[in-house]
């Protein structure tokens, strides 16, 4: 294994042959340009295709790139197949001395997957676009489908095909899994059974249950007429009920989290209870701008709760209409007060410090007088069996988190005054309903009438959904999903492919780190951190062998005959809950050599996690359109390069930051020296974002800016790690392909990260509130015309609209941006 500094030499070594290399092919480019052959009036599969074609024009085309030889490096990574050695022996152009195009051959390995490539591209690009004008739509147009959207198609696929194999392995976890998927295909299909567990009777002895818990067993106000004497639940009783929902996957005025977060304050532990903002039943956008549609759909959805709740308590009558408008309103009175007071809106970002605080449990009570948070940690711990942990989280000094104390405060204020204890107590039984809505699905809301139900023809697959879904599940999940539809060598052939790349997408964000006029204290934090990142790849190798799932669900009952799916079903939320607290439970210790796999395997997008300093490939990201191992490195590089070097940049944003190499939370790493460069950055492409318009609306820019800083930042990390690939390995062969055999492998990457861009998503004033998400348009064109190497590849005119630089993300400032 290298040491970091002769890891170091490479790099710069590495970058003085990549200056020299752009230097040669844009000269080469000015003296030569190659123009694509356009054969989309038919299907093309190999350079030996009809020789009818078109030329491309106007426009720039792609210019050849000379084969340079450069000395090999010792390399610390995994290799990915070098191209081969046709592409260095071919003779010479002699008037230029340049090496021609040479195509992959149909007798190598990789060529079924080069030709599946060129396919796809087919699906896809409109030649006819010029690239520096237009080039999501040179890319893009032809593309009937969402990119990101065919990858969970496809994996939601693969792991139905995977549960419905009759051959999965036995052992005690997987046959429970079996057991729970009959059930639910036998419910499904028996309708007289599905309507009786989903009619209220149910539901009816959940109520009675939860209501015995209440002071003096207050029952839904709403059912019944007015109380004088109802009083408002105190901060400890608050805290009972709020435990008793969350313990039912339901939150109550705060969101409940276990998070691995640690800081100097949060001592002796590897996990901490984060008290975060309560969630909404709809957007934030829609109740600050179109309230009176969220007020309709709220008070429907209540009203028909407690009318199915009042025919189940009653056997005559009907709930009284004027009562039941004045508790509508006031149930509404209090979501929107949340809504506008609470839930902080995240089109105004605010830093992990910014938003935390950290306190014990009676300073916390203090603070915001909501609930008693004593009495939380005693009633979160009180069913678990191991008693170091209930001494644990019950001490007086042991330290919480809260997420905008004076917003949870300012709704202690409002309960505590404005709101009546009606309201309160109609709202907590609101959020019970919530928990338990399927078992209310199929309740009538009038006495004279029923609610019809037929056969789930698609039984099978709607049990597959549910089971996918399941959180607690998960790891069965992977398993099935994992060692059922792949064989464990190709397994580890993906994975090495992808550490390689991963290894060098960060190495090459280390590369564009060192030229940046930080200050040397912090250039050398943010190199730590990257030396000190976890990579983990395709699964959790610990978790999902047949010893741990037994295990994991020895507690898991599925061969009760008097339980049907629904109820065992609900038995897994209360499991998990069990298992979320027990990790409170994990001394402090340091990290582990070996990665801890963050997610499943199943997952469709590559986590970053600031509070562990780890990246995460799970296995399904691994698969079609992405990723096949025998895609030329170029498009590898410019697809799942991308989207890892989108991820760590993460790292290295407004929040990533805040925490060092180990994950630890600390006040920032980057010095007094550096922070005036840093925050010009940001505010640069803050700006450049806020230019881009939906509906004639500015994008926010301060909102997408982490999202804008991955793309920018991660589509360089991505480049400049091929290009280290390449100086090491040489360049693969070209396409095969009349039509594309002259892109050069700097055009294919950045066609790579554009292809997965693709959509045909109409975006909506809306959409750039409801999430930080950018329109994939402005995806491409942010990035792509702050990134010179673009401009180069394609040829682009200072003067087109990919061309002209704004920002410089993570890479050497210029006058302009310095």
């Amino acid at each position: 294994m290298a040491d970091k500094s002769t890891i170091g030499s490479i790099v710069f070594a590495v970058l003085l042959v990549f200056a020299f290399l752009t230097f040669t092919a844009s000269l080469i480019t000015m003296i030569k340009v190659f123009n694509i052959k356009n054969s989309l009036s038919g299907s093309e599969d190999s350079s030996n295709g009809s020789n009818k074609t078109t030329t491309v024009a106007p426009g720039p085309g792609p210019g050849p790139n000379p084969t340079t030889t450069v000395e090999p490096v010792p390399s610390t990574t995994v290799t990915i197949p070098p191209a081969p050695t046709t592409t260095t022996t071919a003779t010479p152009d002699q008037g230029l001395n340049i090496r021609p195009v040479t195509e992959i051959n149909q007798g190598e390995a990789r060529y079924t997957s080069f030709l599946r490539y060129v396919k796809s591209l087919n699906r896809s690009m409109t030649l006819s676009e010029d690239p520096c004008k237009n080039f999501f739509g040179y890319v893009c147009d032809k593309s009937a489908n969402d990119e990101q959207d065919m990858l969970k198609d496809n994996t939601f696929s693969d792991l139905c095909d995977a549960l419905d194999d009759t051959n999965l392995p036995n052992f005690e976890a997987m046959n429970k899994l079996k057991q729970l998927k009959a059930k639910c295909m036998l419910i499904e299909r028996d309708v007289a059974n599905k309507k009786t567990a989903l009619s209220g009777a149910k539901f009816l002895e959940y109520y009675n249950a939860f209501v015995a818990t209440l002071p003096n067993q207050v029952e839904f106000p709403a059912l019944s007429a007015k109380d004088a004497t109802l009083a408002k639940p105190t901060a400890a009783q608050l805290a009972t009920i709020m435990v008793y929902l969350a313990k039912r996957g339901q939150d109550l005025f705060t969101q409940l989290k276990i998070v691995p977060l640690v800081h100097a304050n949060l001592a002796d532990r590897d996990y901490s209870i984060l008290f975060d903002e309560p969630s909404l039943d709809q957007q934030l956008y829609d109740y600050q701008y179109s309230p009176d549609a969220v007020k309709a759909k709220q008070v429907k959805k209540w009203s028909d709760y407690i009318k199915k709740v009042y025919l189940l308590k009653t056997t005559t009558g009907t709930v009284d209409e004027t009562l039941l408008a004045e508790d509508l309103d006031e149930l509404w009175a209090l979501d929107k007060f949340i809504a506008d007071n609470v839930v902080s809106d995240p089109t105004t970002p605010q830093t992990f410090t910014e938003k935390t605080t950290i306190y014990t449990a009676a300073e916390a009570t203090t603070a915001v007088s909501l609930f008693d948070f004593t009495q939380y940690l005693t009633d979160l711990v009180a069913d678990q069996t191991d008693d170091n942990l209930k001494n644990k989280v019950t001490a007086t000094d042991y330290n919480i988190v809260v997420t905008n104390p004076t917003r949870l405060e300012a709704l202690a204020t409002y309960l505590s005054g404005t709101s009546t204890a009606r309201a309160i107590y109609n709202y907590i039984f609101i959020k019970f309903c919530q928990t338990y809505d399927l078992r209310l699905s199929l309740a009538p809301t009038e006495r004279s009438s029923t609610v019809n139900v037929a056969d789930e023809p698609d039984a099978e697959e709607v049990c597959d959904r549910r089971i996918v879904e399941n959180r607690y599940l998960a790891d069965l999940v992977d398993h099935t999903y994992i060692f059922t539809l792949s064989e464990a060598a190709d397994r580890e052939k993906m994975y090495k492919i992808a550490e390689e790349v991963a290894r060098n997408v960060i190495n090459g964000l280390k590369a564009n780190i060192q030229t940046l006029s930080w200050s040397p204290t912090s250039k050398t934090a943010a190199i730590n951190k990257l030396d000190n990142m976890k990579i983990s790849v395709g699964y959790s190798k610990s978790t999902l062998t047949t010893d741990a799932l037994n295990t994991k669900y020895a507690a898991f009952t599925t061969d009760n005959t008097a339980q049907n799916y629904y109820d065992i079903a609900e038995t897994t939320v209360t499991l998990q809950s069990l298992i979320d607290v027990q990790l409170l439970s994990t001394p402090a210790q340091d990290r582990p050599a070996t990665p801890v796999f963050n997610g499943n395997a199943t997952s469709t997008s590559i986590k970053y996690s600031n509070l562990q300093n780890s990246l995460t490939i799970p296995h399904a990201i691994l698969t079609s359109p992405f990723f096949d191992v025998n895609y030329p490195t170029s498009v590898l590089y410019g697809a799942l390069g991308l989207l890892i070097g989108h991820e760590i940049v993460h790292g290295f944003d407004k929040n990533g930051v805040l925490f060092n190499e180990q994950g630890i939370w600390v006040v920032s790493w980057i010095d007094t020296a550096s922070q005036p460069i840093f925050d010009k950055m940001n505010e640069c492409v803050v700006k450049q974002y806020t230019g881009y318009n939906v509906e004639a609306s500015p994008l926010i820019g301060a909102y997408v800016l982490s999202e804008a800083l991955g793309d920018n930042g991660g589509i360089r990390a991505a480049y400049t790690g091929y290009k280290l690939h390449t100086a090491i390995n040489g360049e693969d062969p070209h396409l095969p392909s009349n039509v594309y055999k002259d892109l050069t492998h700097e055009q294919l990457l950045f066609i790579a990260f554009s292809r997965e861009m693709c959509s045909k998503k109409a975006y909506k004033k809306p959409d750039t509130y409801y999430s930080n998400a950018i329109p994939s348009t402005f995806r491409v064109l942010g990035a792509l015309k702050n990134f010179a190497e673009f401009k180069n590849a394609f040829n682009c005119l200072a003067t087109t609209k990919y061309a002209i630089e704004n920002c410089r993300v993570f890479a050497k400032e210029t006058a302009k941006t310095s």
